[in-house]
C-alpha cells in the first residue's frame, strides 16, 4: 500500500506519536528514522490511555501505530486519532496485516500501511504524509480566505443602494442583492432561477432565452453601455431604471452577466449624482471580483512565492535604471501577477517532479495569454495586462506567445522577463533543485542584447553586486 513519491526534505522537526507495545519494534522504528536523518521529535506510548493523553498533550503532526496491540487494534487507534483531529495523518505498521485489513484501514482514513519487514519505507512515507498534510492545510486556508472574501463581497453588494443581479447563460437569476430585491418587491426565493424577462415591463411576444438573444433583441443595447429600461415589479407596477449589463464570461454556466440597476423615477433631476454613485459601485463590484480571482493563487505556493520574488527583483532593476516612481509601481504590480494565468493550469502539472511532456509544456505556456485575458479589462494606469502578456517574449523573436521582437516588447515586460529568468534558475522548483545565482546571471549575460534587454541585464547584475538578495 506504500506509494513512493519524491518530496523535498522536511524543514522542521516533526512531532511523531508512536503507539507500539513492543520495545524491540519501537527501537526498530527509531533506528529507521535516525538512519534517514529525518528531523523529528518522537513520543512513544504503549496503550490506549497513554495514547489518548498524548494526542491531547503532545499535539502530534503524525501518528504511527502498530495494528496488533494488547486489547487495542489499529482500527480503534485510527478512530481515536481521527476523533482528536480528523485531518491528522496516520500510518499503520504491522507484521501481518493482510490485504483485506489493509484496504479497510486505508478506506477509514489511514495514509499508509507498512509491513514491519519493510520499515525502511517509513521515513519516506512520513515525509510524503507531512507534505500532503501541509498542502491540505494551505488549500484549506485558501478556501477559508475565499469564503471570507465571498462573505465580504456579499456585504459590499448588500450595502449598495443600486440593485445588483447576476445571471447564467440562460439569463436566469443566480444572485441578487438586498437593494435589488427591495426595488423589485421580490423575496430571494421568489426570483432565483427565474428568467430575466420576469422583470421586463413590456415583454416581447417571443421571449429570448439567452444572453446573446436578449442583446440582439435590442432591449439592452451594448453590454457595457448605460441605458434606460422599463422594469416591472412583482406587484405589476413599472418604473424606469438606469442600468448596466456587463458580460462576465459567456461560456460560464454559473455567471454569465451582471446587471446593476437603479430606480430613477424619483430622481430624474439628480441624474449626475446617480451616475457618480453608480460608477463608484461598479468599481467596487469589479474590484471585488478581481480580488476573488487573485485569492485562487494560494492553491500553488510555488507560483505565489515566485511572483513575489520576481516583483522584488524587477523593482530593484527598475530603480537601478532610474525609472520614474510611477512606472516602477506598475512594474511591481505586473511582477506580482505575471504568472496569474497559471490558475488555469492543473496544479498537478505545476508541482510535478520531473520533466513535463511536450503537451504539458504547451499547456503551461498559455499562461501568458490567459493572464492577459484575466487582466485586460481592468482599468489600471499602467500596462499591466500587456506586461503579463509579453514577459516570455525575447528580443530576437524567439519567445512566446506572439513572437514579437525588439522595441515591440514594452520595457516593463523586458525588465520582468530578466527578473523571471534569474529567479527561476536561482530558486528551487518542484522538478529540480536551485541551479544557483551564478548560473542564473551567466544565463542573462549570454542572452544580453540577443534575448534580453541590455540595460535590464546590466542593472540586474549591478543590483546583485550591490548586495541584493531575495527575501525569505
Amino acid at each position: 500500500m506504500n506509494l513512493p513519491q519524491s518530496h523535498k526534505p522536511l524543514d522542521r522537526n516533526i512531532r511523531i506519536l508512536l503507539l507500539e507495545d513492543s520495545e524491540a519494534d519501537k527501537m526498530l522504528v527509531e533506528e529507521e528514522l535516525l538512519r534517514a536523518s529525518l528531523p523529528h521529535r518522537l513520543h512513544h506510548v504503549t496503550d490506549r490511555n497513554e495514547f489518548l493523553e498524548a494526542l491531547k498533550d503532545f499535539s502530534p503532526e503524525i501518528v504511527i501505530t502498530d495494528f496488533n496491540l494488547h486489547g487495542y487494534d489499529g482500527f480503534q487507534a485510527l478512530a481515536d486519532a481521527k476523533k482528536y483531529n480528523s485531518e491528522i495523518p496516520v500510518i499503520i505498521i504491522s507484521g501481518v496485516l493482510g490485504e483485506e485489513n489493509a484496504v479497510k484501514i486505508i478506506k477509514r482514513g489511514a495514509v499508509d500501511c507498512i509491513n514491519k519487514s519493510s520499515l525502511a519505507k517509513l521515513p519516506s512515507a512520513i515525509t510524503r504524509a507531512v507534505h500532503e498534510a501541509d498542502e491540505h492545510f494551505r488549500r484549506k486556508r485558501a478556501e477559508e480566505a475565499l469564503e471570507r472574501l465571498r462573505k465580504r463581497n456579499v456585504l459590499i453588494l448588500d450595502s449598495a443602494s443600486e440593485g445588483i443581479a447576476g445571471f447564467d447563460n440562460d439569463m436566469r437569476f443566480v444572485f441578487i442583492n438586498r437593494a435589488g430585491l427591495h426595488i423589485l418587491g421580490y423575496a430571494i426565493k421568489e426570483i432565483i432561477n427565474q428568467p430575466f424577462d420576469i422583470i421586463i415591463a413590456d415583454r416581447p411576444r417571443r421571449p429570448e432565452k439567452n444572453l446573446a438573444g436578449i442583446r440582439g433583441f435590442g432591449l439592452i443595447g451594448t453590454a457595457a453601455g448605460m441605458s434606460l429600461l422599463k422594469l416591472r415589479r412583482k406587484d405589476g407596477s413599472s418604473f424606469f431604471a438606469e442600468f448596466t449589463l456587463t458580460t462576465i464570461a459567456e461560456e460560464s454556466e454559473s455567471l454569465a452577466a451582471v446587471l446593476s440597476f437603479s430606480d430613477i423615477t424619483p430622481r430624474l433631476k439628480a441624474e449626475a449624482e446617480v451616475q457618480e454613485s453608480f460608477e463608484k459601485m461598479r468599481k467596487i463590484l469589479f474590484d471585488s471580483i478581481h480580488a476573488m480571482s487573485m485569492a485562487l493563487e494560494f492553491r500553488d505556493p510555488y507560483t505565489a512565492g515566485h511572483q513575489r520574488r520576481v516583483a522584488e527583483l524587477a523593482v530593484a532593476i527598475s530603480q537601478r535604471m532610474e525609472l520614474e516612481s510611477n512606472q516602477i509601481d506598475g512594474i511591481r504590480l505586473a511582477g506580482v501577477v505575471h504568472d496569474i494565468g497559471k490558475i488555469y493550469v492543473p496544479a498537478e502539472i505545476l508541482t510535478r517532479p520531473g520533466k513535463l511532456s511536450k503537451v504539458e509544456f504547451e499547456l503551461v505556456k498559455i499562461h501568458s495569454e490567459t493572464g492577459y485575458t484575466i487582466l485586460k479589462d481592468v482599468d489600471y494606469p499602467w500596462p499591466i495586462a500587456e506586461a503579463v502578456y509579453q514577459h516570455h517574449e525575447r528580443l530576437d523573436g524567439s519567445g512566446y506567445p506572439r513572437k514579437i521582437s525588439g522595441n515591440d516588447i514594452i520595457l516593463e515586460a523586458r525588465i520582468i522577463g530578466v527578473a523571471d529568468v534569474v529567479e527561476a534558475i536561482a530558486s528551487h522548483r518542484p522538478y529540480r533543485p536551485s541551479l544557483g545565482l551564478d548560473v542564473a546571471l551567466d544565463e542573462i549575460k549570454k542572452g544580453r542584447e540577443r534575448l534580453f534587454d541590455a540595460a535590464a541585464v546590466d542593472a540586474c547584475i549591478a543590483v546583485f553586486d550591490e548586495g541584493f538578495a531575495f527575501k525569505e
